[in-house]
């Protein structure tokens, strides 16, 4: 899903669609947020921070929710492209384009998004995927989840090896959308 929603941001701001530097169609880093994020947090209607339940509830707890994923999702842009610059050598992104910028890598706007999906996907969607998850077999379930996280750690490791090795993105493809 994260794939998805970078290449509709890039459609929508750039006109284009690309392999966004990895060679799978998945981009873990939205994954580890999503599964981190419910581990620290709960969800908006059930928040427990680290486990422990809290009295926030209603409107309340949605705007707690939201206020937390806006600064952990700001602060989190910061580093991962000031440390994928400092190893790799290369600009991840650049948001210096967009108004309001923090950092070249993270704006208020951009994190507003982010933010506002992050809860939104995490109040209407994380328990029924879960759900899903937990009507198949915990072995079959638990095999599929190793495999997945594998394949998804080696496809990062070998994308982010590329950019290190080659100090440049790791773009393998792109389709223009404009004429």
């Amino acid at each position: 899903m994260g794939w998805l929603l970078e290449n509709l941001w890039l459609a929508v701001t750039k006109g284009f669609v690309d392999n966004r530097n990895m060679t799978l169609p998945f981009l873990l880093g939205y994954g580890l947020l999503v599964t981190c994020f419910g581990l620290c947090f709960g969800t908006p209607d059930n928040i427990a921070v680290f486990g422990i339940k809290t009295d926030i509830t209603g409107k309340a707890s949605w705007i707690f929710y939201y206020a937390v994923a806006f600064i952990i999702i700001c602060v989190g842009e910061h580093i991962l492209g000031t440390i994928v610059e400092k190893i790799c050598g290369v600009e991840y992104w650049n948001y210096d384009w967009v108004p309001f910028k923090i950092s070249k890598y993270t704006t208020f706007p951009t994190s507003i998004g982010f933010a506002l999906i992050l809860t939104l996907f995490m109040g209407y969607c994380a328990r029924p995927v879960a759900d899903i998850f937990t009507r198949i077999d915990r072995d079959a379930a638990l095999r599929f989840g190793i495999i997945i996280t594998l394949i998804l750690f080696i496809d990062f490791a070998a994308s982010f090896s590329y950019m290190h090795k080659n100090k440049k993105l790791n773009d393998k493809w792109r389709i223009n959308l404009k004429k």
